[in-house]
């Protein structure tokens, strides 16, 4: 079965979490969710 294709661009995310007071949470933060909807879109 063949996967939507993900277009994040990841420089976006990266900028994003860089204006965090914390960015490395930030970033851990967003993986989990990628993950956590990668796991129910199974």
């Amino acid at each position: 079965m063949a996967h939507p294709k993900d277009t994040t661009n990841l420089m976006d995310v990266l900028l994003q979490c860089m204006g965090a007071a914390d960015p490395m949470l930030q970033m851990l933060e967003w993986l989990c969710d990628q993950l956590m909807e990668a796991e129910v879109s199974e």
